[in-house]
Parts: C-alpha cells; structure tokens; sequence
C-alpha cells in the first residue's frame, strides 16, 4: 500500500506585500491544497501568518508548525516559494539545509521549484535566499525613508488609541477629548495641590473615576472583552504609575514628537529610544499650560526620596543652599528633654562649603513676614500694579507685539496709497494721464486699500483683545486674587508655597563665630511675576 504523507502548508503575507490577489492568502491556500491533492498526500494542517514580517522568525504560525515537526506530525511542509517561509538567508539555510532534514521532514517551495528530496535546483536555494533577503532590505530602506520623510515633516500617525486625553480627527490630528480631557487637567491640578501621584491615584479610586484603560477600551475597542469582563472596581483604580506617566509627558503642551524610537536594522524588532527625534511646539491645543506642567514637573522631581509628607514640607523643592544651589532637604528632629519635635532643612552635600540649615519654623516665619509685607504693597497699589504689568512680557520687557508691528506697515502703506492718489488727480487734472490709465490705476489702488483697511480692522481687535490683558497682567491679576484670599495665618500651605516661589534661596553664617547666633539671608524668586515684582518695587522705590 503507498505512503500517505502527511502535510502542513504554510502561508504568510506581509504587510509589505501588499494585497494583490497573486500573493493573497486565500490564493496561497487554494495553490497548495490543490498541489497536495494532486500528489496523493493529505493535508494535516495550515499555519497561517497574515501580516508578519519574514524577517522576523517569531511568528505565532511559523512557531506552530515547527511545534508540529518536533512533535512528529508532518512529513512535508510546503510554501508558495522560499520568499513565504522567510526572507532572512541565514536562518533560512539553517531550516532547509540542517533542521528539515535533522527531522525526517521533507521541504517543497512550489513556485521555486525546490524540493529537498531531489537535487534539482537546491544550488540555487542559497542564491534565491540571498535574493528575498536584498528585497527585503531594500522594501525596508524605502519604507523607512517615506516614514522618515513624514517624521520630518510632523505628518501624523494613526495609533491603535490617542494619547489619554485627547481625540483623532479624521486626518487623525490630537485634538482634546470632551470625556477625558477635564480628567487630565485635573489630575494636574491635583498633583500640584497634594505633591503626591499615590495621592491623586487615591483620590481618583476614591471618587471611581475611570482608567486610561478603560476608556481605550469602550471608546477605541482595544482589548475590549478582557477589559469589560474584569471587575467593576478595577475599571477605577489607579496606581502612583498611572498618575506619573500623565505627569510627564510634554504632549500635553501642545507638543508633539514624531520618530520617537527606532530599530538597528530591519532584521531586529526591538525598538529603542531615539534621541534625535523631531519636536513640534503648539502643534495642536494644549490641555495643560507651561506654568502647571513646569510646577509639576518640579514637585515630581523633589518628591522622590523623601519620606516626610508635603502637608508637612511645603517647601520642598524650593528651597536651596546659596552656596552650592543643591535643593535642601528636610528631616524629622526630636527634642527628647521637652517632648516635642521640629523640622529643619538643610544641605546634605558633603563637600558643601557652609552647610547652611534652618528649622521649618524659623523659615516659616521669614516666609511669612515677606509675603505680607508684599501683599500690603500690591494690594494698597493695585491699579498701579496691574497697570505696571501690562507693560512687560514673558522675560520682563516692554511689551511690543508682532500685532503692533505690523498694523504699523499696513497703516504705512495705506498712506503711501493716499500719496498715490493725490498724485493720480493732479495728473489728471494737468491733463498729463490718459483717462483709461487713470481708471485702471484708481481701480487698482482702491482695491488694494480697502483690502488693507479690512486687515487693519481685524488686526486692531486682536491688538486691543492682546492689551486688554496680556499673560503676565493675567498672572498680575492671580497674584492679587491669592493675596486678597490668603494672610499669615494660612498662606504656608503646600499649594500656594509651591504655585507662588519658584525659588528660596537661603544662606546662614555665625555671628562673632557664635554657634548660636546666626545671621540669615533668604532671597525669594516668585514663581510667575518675579520681573514684574522686582520692576514694580523699583518702580515704587523711585
């Protein structure tokens, strides 16, 4: 009685292949089984890898067939060419020339020709091998040059799910999401109020405010079954991690990154972090401003290490040594006689020159006495103040916007016309200009200053909407608003601290080289109006 082989045909597409009808899977499958048929031999099983790379061995179909061949259930294993079973001439040697037959299995590329039970075309395998892997490297050369183009050029990309917080639009740019875009600025404005991601992911369970997962899941289908068939509390529960990738990342800013990772070469499917990626500011609208993020990212970076809770260090990250510019750091001190305790910041860097230190309650104080002395200032000056802020930019200088700018060449080219026409009658008059010509030029002129004059309209609303209140009037306007609200019996909370100093800078010397009597300077850097502050007091001063 004749054999009956046993037989797995595997079929592969990738998605560099394209989708032509020659190379489909169902065309692959239809060839094979017919081939198998037409030679007696029957077909066990099909692997399948639809969309896979073959350069890339780790193919959940490929893996199963060789599961099978280990096992021993298939005596031959049959492609539509070599190219189906992988492009990479190395490892494809290694399972035609060595694994195959250490298995007893038998190997057919049907279009190629090529049977491992016959000698007929096996010199050309290693040449052909060669080949599909050149057009490999060649298709991923072209690829990643188009995709390069397009990271240069900030073209987006369309993602299984947008970053948390935002939405696609159908030419999949980020816009803000109505759901889940009022989540994030609160877990900002969270995180700058209690300094703590484990705070803010108790808050969010406490009050079941949904996950990032969840939403990716009901609104943009990712694992959808997996996510809704867990428990109802696990779709708000948060973790300190959840809360800290929110905190970092810049896409909130309108910021958007293209090329981000890259792999060494088309053979490995890692990805790594690339350094050079390209950065586009106020690509789209920002959930977050500059102001929020930069305070958050501070109060992430000072939280780490410290084990003394921010309603307890409303100072952390602010205060620095004059010496050596090192963030203090503050610990827990016992005083065992009286049965009490105290704080005290201090520097830690063992090299640092002075070692400057004050005790929470000492600084406490200072901090205090200035703010309200600050406050008695502006707020018996408010007009003034508000007035003076008006005047300065970001960086503290005069105001001159590029509205200003310009209306001003619009306005100088619209009386430039005016000159023109003057011109225009009094030639005509003289009876130096053609009439026709003199028609023809009016006409020209007309339209060119009424076009102007709609410019200048539009430019003077926006000119007047940028002076009526400018950012730092703004901030000017939140200043005096805090210190109407706040007075020294509950200005030092960790809010305000953190959203009001960006900076204290502390240095201490002994008096007569006393070790108990010291001499104390504190420098205080406002957070958002520290220019207009200084100009202000200067201003007054004179």
């Amino acid at each position: 009685m004749a054999r009956i082989y046993r037989v797995g045909i595997y079929l592969r597409l990738s998605r560099d292949d394209g989708r032509e009808e020659s190379q489909s899977i169902q065309t692959q499958r239809e060839m094979l089984t017919d081939y198998a048929l037409r030679h007696g031999w029957h077909v066990v099983d099909e692997y399948v890898d639809d969309g896979y790379s073959g350069t890339d061995f780790n193919r959940p179909g490929f893996e199963r067939l060789i599961s099978d061949v280990e096992l021993g259930r298939l005596d031959i294993v049959l492609t539509k060419d070599l190219s189906r079973l992988g492009r990479s001439y190395v490892q494809m040697g290694e399972y035609i020339e060595n694994y195959f037959p250490e298995h007893n299995v038998r190997y057919i590329a049907v279009n190629d020709g090529y049977d491992s039970d016959k000698l007929d075309g096996a010199d050309m395998v290693a040449i052909k091998n060669v080949l599909n892997e050149m057009y490999a490297r060649d298709t991923s050369r072209k690829i990643r040059s188009v995709l390069n183009m397009k990271a240069r050029n900030g073209e987006p990309r369309n993602t299984v799910f947008p970053i948390f917080g935002f939405n696609y639009t159908e030419s999949y740019e980020r816009v803000p999401d109505a759901e889940t875009g009022p989540i994030v600025q609160m877990i900002y404005r969270k995180f700058v109020e209690l300094g703590s991601g484990g705070k803010v992911a108790r808050y969010l369970t406490e009050n079941k405010i949904k996950t990032p997962r969840y939403y990716n899941a009901v609104k943009f289908n990712y694992n959808k079954a997996k996510v809704l068939s867990m428990p109802e509390e696990k779709h708000y529960t948060w973790s300190a991690g959840m809360v800290r990738d929110i905190i970092i990342r810049e896409e909130y800013l309108g910021v958007y990154k293209t090329a981000q990772t890259s792999s060494i070469n088309f053979k490995k499917k890692k990805r790594y972090k690339n350094k050079d990626c390209y950065v586009f500011e106020n690509r789209y609208p920002a959930l977050i401003d500059r102001e929020t993020w930069d305070l958050a990212q501070k109060i992430l970076k000072s939280s780490r290490g410290s084990s003394i809770d921010l309603s307890e260090n409303a100072f952390k990250g602010v205060i620095c040594c004059a010496d050596c510019g090192r963030t203090m750091r503050i610990e827990k001190r016992n005083n065992h006689k009286k049965g009490i305790f105290d704080y005290r910041y201090y520097c830690n860097k063992t090299d640092c020159e002075h070692s400057n230190s004050i005790s929470k309650r000492m600084l406490e104080t200072i901090v205090v006495k200035e703010l309200m002395a600050l406050k008695e200032i502006i707020l018996k000056n408010e007009e003034k103040f508000l007035e003076f802020a008006s005047q300065f930019d970001s960086k503290g200088r005069v105001l001159v916007t590029d509205v200003e700018k310009e209306l001003d060449r619009l306005k100088a080219r619209c009386e430039e016309i005016d000159v023109f026409i003057e011109k225009l009658f009094e030639q005509k008059v003289l009876g130096s200009l053609p009439l026709s010509t003199f028609n023809t030029m009016m006409s020209k002129y007309k339209r060119e200053k009424e076009a102007l004059e709609n410019e200048i309209g539009v430019l003077t609303r926006k000119d007047n909407e940028e002076k009526g209140k400018p950012a730092n009037q703004l901030k000017a306007i939140e200043l005096v608003k805090l210190f109407k609200e706040y007075d020294e019996t509950n200005i030092i909370q960790p809010y305000i601290i953190q959203k009001l100093i960006r900076k204290i800078i502390l240095r201490t010397s002994y008096i007569n080289d006393s070790m108990k009597n010291r001499e104390i300077d504190i420098k205080i850097q406002y957070y958002s109006c520290d220019e207009i502050i200084k100009g202000f007091m200067t201003y007054e001063e004179n």
